[in-house]
């Protein structure tokens, strides 16, 4: 049969507007598997549920403290910026930022509630516990008898030890971060990353920051293959600023 007649005889098999369809089939079979696969995406993230946490930029922390002020108010007992101060025990961090090589550096380190959690496997008085709604590791303050194992085995140094009160006579625990598990259980933003105004500290779901991190280093592989000179990922002007003026404070101490 010749190759009119066939496709004569295939539209009729069909109707027009679905062999017309057919003629462009990988490109709908393509646009249908995208979607197929975004939907996916959709259903299994709301099965399981996005992995939300404060993604930390080290690059563009610029030493202010705001977060760790930030933090110790959010954990004080009036949780007001001046009654704090008059607190007994005072109110510590869970966030501690510390210098880097150059001046005007610093990197702001924090709890990365790991799973398994080295932490909660080695605590001898299961003073540690995992959050089963928000994946945050936390520890009760009662339960702690101040052994250190915790830090020892913190990957992160992010546990340290201050006098906490809890209704009681205060005695020294572990205290590390516990990703503001009451404010994220409103809905609201940690209180460390609220504050940071450079977005060094980034809260959001976690495939998404790190999807974001690629897509900038990307820019700077595709400049190499293409042998043009790769950029190093800008922070915003005023932190670009910041560090300029530190490595000149730097230069000048060295000579």
């Amino acid at each position: 049969m010749p190759a009119s007649d066939s496709d004569e005889a295939h539209k009729m098999r069909l109707g027009r507007p679905q062999y017309e369809e057919s003629s462009s089939v990988v490109p709908g079979l393509l646009i249908a598997w995208i979607r197929a696969e975004e939907d996916a995406s959709l259903i299994g993230a709301e099965r399981e549920g996005k992995m939300k946490t404060v993604f930390v930029n080290p690059e563009r922390c610029i030493g202010c403290r705001q977060c760790e002020f930030a933090c110790a108010v959010e954990h004080s007992e009036s949780q007001d910026a001046v009654a704090a101060l008059f607190e007994d025990p005072p109110p510590r961090s869970r966030i501690h930022v510390a210098p880097g090589a150059a001046q005007f550096t610093s990197f702001p380190g924090k709890c990365r509630h790991c799973n398994p959690a080295p932490c909660q496997q080695v605590c001898p008085s299961g003073a540690i516990s995992r959050d089963a709604e928000q994946d945050l590791v936390l520890i009760d303050p009662k339960k702690c008898i101040t052994c250190a194992m915790c830090a020892m085995v913190c990957p992160f140094d992010a546990v340290s030890f201050h006098a906490q009160s809890n209704g009681m006579p205060a005695r020294t625990v572990a205290v590390k971060c516990d990703g503001c598990v009451g404010r994220v259980r409103r809905s609201e933003e940690p209180a460390c990353s609220e504050v940071c105004k450079v977005d060094a500290l980034v809260f959001g779901e976690l495939n998404e920051l790190v999807k974001a991190g690629r897509v900038r280093e990307a820019h700077a592989v595709l400049s190499a293959v293409s042998a043009l000179e790769p950029e190093a990922p800008r922070g915003p002007d005023n932190v670009e600023a910041w560090r300029a003026w530190g490595r000149s404070a730097t230069a000048v101490r060295e000579d």
